[in-house]
């Protein structure tokens, strides 16, 4: 996870995709968050870096922050406020990158990760000054659900429950002096944005999910990896329901059947043998996305499986949150809010996909800097230095919420 390095000069607005998969995402509550500052996480095996393009097997984590929509380095970069956000950390080096695109942004709500965001676009791959942009969300929410209901409810698991109930994040320290904190979040049947394992964060920022580091195993159990016209990882995604994924519509832009995508959930490698596969049956990508060589609006979709979801029987498999916000949404997430990357996208400049899920906190940016290149601030947001790249578009980006992870944007 890093950021674009195809994408410099490339601005893509309200960024979603979705495909039926195993874990159902909660969509943030209110429009009003996150606010600026907020923590978020994304996940992903995006790009570990811009330059060698190093493809992560496990999957990644970086923790960033949601940056104020005025912020000189957003302004430039994001297209329009309500449909965007951006995240990052002003000294650079943390971000999502090549591969990591479509994938979640989330934020820690206290009880669950919120998804809050999905990986849209930036300038390279956590480069000071370029801010991440990520599809807000919230604006899509009725949208969202608009699919779902139409195309029928999902199935509903049974109950599902780990070991650790405590609700309260407890910060260690290893045998290096890297501290690390715990988030306890409890698995059930009727709750999304708790994964079969708890997430750890490293309290110390890393750089970029292109040098971000990797998750604990089936920590992020929402997201799944987007394979198109072939076994190769090309997007990320997460679990809207058992019959679909969200994901970012510039993801499936050029496939001209969805029979030709795969998706391969229940995984924390890359090359781990046997995830759970499932093939499209349909794509619904947003009806107003608009796609230019410099712009793009409202890049979300969602793409419906040929059959369910195991999510009744596989704890691998987790829904996602997404916000339903009430209030203006324009500042959910909240600028400064800490956020979380996750995706198996590059790991830094010029590195490959990484075959191990990784995640990297970053940082709302608020007000939007020059270098935050958003169409609309209606759809998209900055994030710090971070920027999606091959393989984390797509990506979830997170915010813990009280006892949950919600996702806030791709």
């Amino acid at each position: 996870m890093v950021g674009y390095p195809y994408l410099d000069s490339w601005v893509i607005q309200g960024q979603l995709g979705g495909i039926g998969a195993l874990a159902k995402m909660l969509i943030a509550p209110e429009r009003n968050h996150s606010k600026n500052g907020t923590r978020l996480a994304v996940i992903g095996w995006g790009a570990a870096g811009s330059v060698s393009f190093y493809m992560p097997d496990v999957l990644q984590q970086v923790e960033v922050y949601t940056i104020d929509n005025e912020d000189p380095t957003c302004v430039r970069t994001i297209n329009d406020i309500e449909l965007q956000f951006c995240a990052g950390v002003m000294e650079g080096g943390k971000d999502a990158c090549q591969g990591d695109s479509g994938g979640p942004i989330f934020q820690w709500t206290g009880r669950y990760w919120e998804q809050v965001g999905i990986v849209s676009y930036g300038n390279g791959c956590g480069d000071r000054g370029y801010p991440g942009i990520y599809t807000r969300l919230s604006y899509y929410y009725d949208w969202i659900n608009g699919i779902l209901k139409n195309e029928g409810e999902h199935l509903e698991p049974s109950i599902l429950t780990t070991a650790n109930t405590t609700r309260t994040p407890t910060t260690t320290t290893s045998s290096t002096p890297v501290e690390t904190i715990t988030y306890p979040c409890e698995q059930n049947a009727d709750q999304c944005g708790c994964s079969l394992n708890n997430v750890v964060l490293s309290q110390q920022f890393q750089a970029k999910i292109v040098h971000g580091h990797n998750a604990v195993p089936y920590s992020w159990s929402m997201i799944v990896s987007v394979r198109v016209n072939g076994l190769q990882h090309t997007c990320a995604g997460t679990i809207l329901s058992d019959l679909f994924i969200l994901t970012a519509a510039r993801c499936v832009l050029t496939v001209s059947s969805p029979n030709s995508i795969r998706i391969i959930a229940a995984t924390h490698t890359l090359s781990e043998y046997p995830p759970v596969i499932r093939d499209v049956d349909q794509m619904h990508i947003h009806p107003n996305f608009t796609y230019e060589y410099d712009r793009s609006l409202h890049d979300i979709a969602i793409l419906q499986l040929d059959r369910p979801l195991p999510l009744n029987i596989l704890m691998r498999l987790t829904k996602t949150c997404i916000p339903n916000i009430l209030s203006s949404f324009t500042q959910y997430p909240d600028a400064n809010s800490s956020l979380l990357i996750v995706g198996w996208g590059y790991s830094s400049s010029g590195s490959n996909f990484s075959d191990v899920l990784q995640q990297a906190r970053i940082k709302l940016v608020s007000p939007h800097p020059t270098s935050c290149y958003l169409y609309s601030d209606n759809y998209q947001f900055c994030v710090g230095d971070v920027t999606g790249g091959t393989g984390d578009l797509g990506s979830p980006a997170f915010i813990f919420k009280q006892d949950r992870w919600e996702q806030v944007s791709t």
